[in-house]
């Protein structure tokens, strides 16, 4: 008999709690208003640009036909050997750098 009691506090106890969680959420969700919120404007907002000079295409093409032979791809299996060819430390755009030769990956290969 007391465990039927409990059985039955205990399911009312549930029922009461979920009805105060649906009241708590109907009254969040009836508190937030479909409409936008009227704020008074702070500052005006100015958008950021960058200016890019424009190139001249006649100089562009005149500065590429300069170069009489494309750059020939240089490559060193070591630092050993971008040494020996007087090329080493090799910082990032260098003819020859590449991951593979700078251990740190500071940006500088065979520095060391």
């Amino acid at each position: 008999m007391k465990t039927m009691i409990r059985d039955v506090a205990l399911g009312l106890l549930g029922v009461v709690l979920w009805a105060l969680e649906m009241v708590l959420v109907m009254s969040l969700l009836g508190s937030a208003s479909t409409q936008p919120a009227k704020t008074q404007p702070s500052a005006p907002v100015t958008a950021w640009t960058t200016s890019v000079p424009e190139l001249d295409p006649d100089t562009v093409e005149s500065s590429r036909m300069d170069q009489d032979e494309p750059a020939a791809e240089v490559y060193y299996s070591s630092c050993a050997e971008a040494r020996k060819a007087g090329a080493a430390p090799l910082d990032v755009g260098d003819p020859g750098y590449r991951l593979g030769l700078d251990r740190d990956r500071d940006g500088k290969a065979c520095d060391q």
